[in-house]
């Protein structure tokens, strides 16, 4: 059985032999939140700056499971097909970008913002630009469904504008354009069909008082915790203080703060979660925070 680096380089050599003379394909390494460091087969035609980039570890990880009936020459026939169904959407993206991207008027309305650990991303926040909230920092991206750019330092530089200047833009851009989305946990999992009604009488497995808070795209929603009056209108709506529970990057729970036992259970439970259930780069936290209605502030716990 192949190791990853072998796996990598016999896939690089396999999609290089099946796509068109003018499409460039090779290994990067990219540094994701957390300073995690991925190996990507970045597949391009030649001479431009971007393309479509897949994730080396998750094809090494279906390699080993058996998702792909014929191993490696699957998973190749399935890259070089997607190339094919994804070319137009990434050429468009190519054209925009490479008009748009030195061009601050015409991109900052697709600049957005994400929540990632500061300790943990020491690394990445060298060659970054950022803005601390608590113990985590806000970075930034240029936002496309086809594949987001996270903003370095170089860019910023080009633009002429500072951190600060991006938080208040990609901030404004994330409440219009990708509003709050809170919810009820277990009504979500009622109205997908993943709750029944024997589990809601077990009150062990079914939080009644706990609550999701995302944004409408669902991903980097953790964000949501900077919108604007965000926290003190539900603190207010719901009459109470809010425990915490940074979920992943992509969304926090929110719970009715009654009591500090809770605090050690919540960070349990994250410990658990980060461990078992995230990947690397989609951990925010390893403790909860709390949320003060008569102080309007969050605070970590």
């Amino acid at each position: 059985m192949m190791n990853l680096q072998e796996f990598a380089e016999k896939l690089l050599e396999n999609v290089t032999k099946q796509v068109a003379s003018d499409v460039e394909v090779k290994l990067c390494t990219v540094l994701k939140p957390n300073d995690v460091k991925s190996l990507g087969l970045l597949m391009r035609k030649a001479g431009q700056q971007t393309g479509i980039r897949f994730c080396v570890e998750k094809l090494y990880e279906r390699y080993l499971n058996n998702h792909c009936e014929d191993g490696l020459s699957g998973i190749v026939h399935q890259l070089v097909a997607a190339l094919g169904e994804n070319e137009k959407i990434a050429e468009d993206l190519v054209e925009q970008i490479t008009m748009d991207i030195f061009d601050f008027e015409r991109v900052k309305n697709r600049i957005y913002l994400k929540l990632i650990n500061t300790e943990r991303s020491k690394y990445l926040l060298k060659t970054t630009p950022h803005i601390p909230y608590l113990d985590l920092s806000a970075v930034f991206y240029l936002y496309n469904p086809a594949g987001s750019i996270l903003i370095h330092n170089k860019l910023v530089r080009i633009w002429n504008t500072t951190p600060h200047e991006l938080y208040e833009i990609a901030l404004d851009n994330m409440v219009k354009q990708q509003p709050a989305k809170f919810f009820s946990v277990q009504e979500y999992l009622e109205e997908h069909g993943t709750l029944t009604l024997e589990k809601m009488n077990q009150a062990e497995e079914v939080d009644t008082s706990l609550y999701t808070l995302t944004n409408a795209l669902e991903w980097n929603g953790a964000s949501a915790l900077l919108y604007p009056d965000v926290l003190e209108t539900y603190a207010n709506q719901y009459d109470c203080d809010w425990l915490i529970i940074p979920s992943s990057v992509h969304e926090v729970l929110l719970r009715p703060y009654c009591s500090e036992a809770e605090i050690e259970n919540a960070r349990s439970a994250i410990s658990d979660v980060n461990a078992s259930l995230l990947s690397p780069d989609e951990v925010l936290s390893d403790h909860p925070y709390l949320y003060r209605r008569d102080k309007k502030e969050l605070i970590c716990m």
